[in-house]
């Protein structure tokens, strides 16, 4: 019985939603060290329970991508929680768990799966026009005007 079909990906996001939301309500406001160590250690064990869940609720391709993302997202909260105790800012580790989380949603939802493709053009034009030559090319545009 194959395993990818719609509702199965629906049920393994809403999951994913829900361990999100109450690692989210638990952690709300961390107070001392115990709880902050506490709050990546439980997201990185709530990320290996989405690798066995996956294991039972997906087939083929998608589960290794999603088992995947997860193992990310254990390595990130490492560095997370090595950020938070060397007193850096951890901006860069709720960047990148927020990324991959996103990912890890438009890989359950989507009809086809990710296309990398796709992906890698939209990003060289977010850099693009962010560039320094994009904002050249508009300086010399309102001249020209």
């Amino acid at each position: 019985m194959p395993h990818n079909i719609a509702p199965n990906r629906l049920i393994a996001a809403m999951a994913l939603y829900c361990i999100e939301k109450v690692h989210f309500f638990v952690f709300l406001r961390p107070s001392n060290e115990a709880e902050w160590a506490s709050y990546f250690l439980y997201a990185a064990s709530f990320d290996l329970f989405i690798i066995f869940v996956a294991e039972f609720m997906l087939d083929g391709t998608l589960r290794k991508n999603v088992q995947f993302i997860n193992l990310l997202a254990i390595c990130i909260n490492m560095c997370g929680f090595l950020l938070y105790f060397s007193y850096m800012p951890i901006f860069i580790y709720n960047l990148a768990i927020n990324i991959l989380y996103f990912l890890q949603y438009v890989l359950l939802l989507s009809k086809n799966g990710i296309d990398i493709k796709r992906i890698n053009n939209f990003a060289r034009r977010i850099l693009f026009y962010f560039s320094d030559n994009n904002s050249d090319k508009q300086n010399n545009e309102t001249e020209k005007r």
